[in-house]
């Protein structure tokens, strides 16, 4: 039975014709940084296949070798496959899944940030033994106004949120229909939000979002969790820094665990800050070109 820990995967580079590390797969890198975040707040066991290191084997020894209950991952996709990092030119982009290694899964929730893995790869994955799998039936578009810059792309940034509430409602505790529900909820937020702006690309941000909110699909049991419920490192440290006597005691215990647990909660607290600030998403492929001349991306 697979522990209580996750495995995030997010590749960052695409093909040179696609961007390399300036391409769609920078956006997904940088959105599954925010559920990083999360599981830091959360405290427990992690795992970050980033980069080079979001390659087939890799990916299948750290399922092996960690064994997590929860995967949340970044990649382009097609119906039968979900690919990560772009190796190089003879090889093309590593395989990380497809219908013949779904097997993988067996006893895992499973989140896909990746075109068309909805239609038949995460069926496939609950068919051999996977609890849940959540993804995307069609391709997952979003309008991009800068490219160069993603975490500053105010076009983007909807598409970021509402992909990412999911993966952290399970990091909180949540079962699938529960974090199904506040991301279908978040998504027509954003919708309501960008209907009533008087923004030139509203429009194309309504429209993909709607598109991506449709794609939105779900298959196994609702009633399971990703992680179980724990009380975040962070909001423990907060609650002993409102207690001066708890601190205390905490401290004349362990001084020097103590002072380690805080500096460590610490650190990870301004990190989130500044990325919650400052950290926009980031996710994926070709660009497109709009009637209203902004553009789009896909994974």
């Amino acid at each position: 039975m697979p522990r209580d820990a996750a495995l995030v995967v997010r590749a960052n580079r695409d093909s040179p014709e696609n961007g390399g590390t300036a391409g769609p797969m920078a956006y997904g890198n940088l959105w599954m940084g925010w559920i990083l975040n999360s599981l830091r707040w959360r405290g427990g066991a992690r795992l970050d296949l980033r980069g080079d290191d979001a390659v087939g084997e890799k990916f299948e020894s750290a399922v092996r070798t960690e064994d997590p209950s929860l995967l949340v991952g970044c990649g382009h996709g097609s119906p039968d496959t979900w690919v990560g990092q772009y190796v190089e030119k003879e090889y093309g982009y590593s395989t990380l899944m497809t219908t013949h290694n779904a097997g993988l899964m067996g006893g895992r929730v499973v989140y896909l940030l990746s075109c068309l893995t909805g239609r038949e790869l995460g069926p496939a994955m609950v068919r051999l033994g996977a609890i849940a799998y959540t993804g995307y039936s069609e391709e997952f578009i979003w309008t991009v106004e800068s490219p160069e810059s993603p975490a500053a792309d105010r076009l983007a940034a909807p598409f970021g949120n509402a992909s990412t509430v999911f993966p952290k409602a399970l990091v909180e505790g949540k079962t699938v229909r529960e974090a199904k529900e506040k991301a279908l909820r978040v998504f027509e937020a954003e919708m309501e939000r960008w209907e009533k702006s008087d923004d030139p690309y509203a429009r194309e941000v309504v429209k993909w979002l709607l598109w991506d909110r449709d794609a939105f699909t779900v298959v196994g049991d609702e009633e399971a969790k990703g992680l179980e419920p724990r009380i975040a490192l962070g909001l423990l440290l907060s609650a002993i820094f409102r207690t001066g006597t708890a601190t205390a005691a905490a401290i004349s215990m362990a001084p020097t665990k103590a002072a380690a647990i805080a500096a460590r909660a610490m650190g990870e607290w301004a990190m989130y800050c500044i990325r919650s600030r400052w950290g926009l998403p980031r996710v994926i492929s070709k660009y497109v070109t709009s009637a209203s001349g902004c553009s789009t991306r896909h994974l």
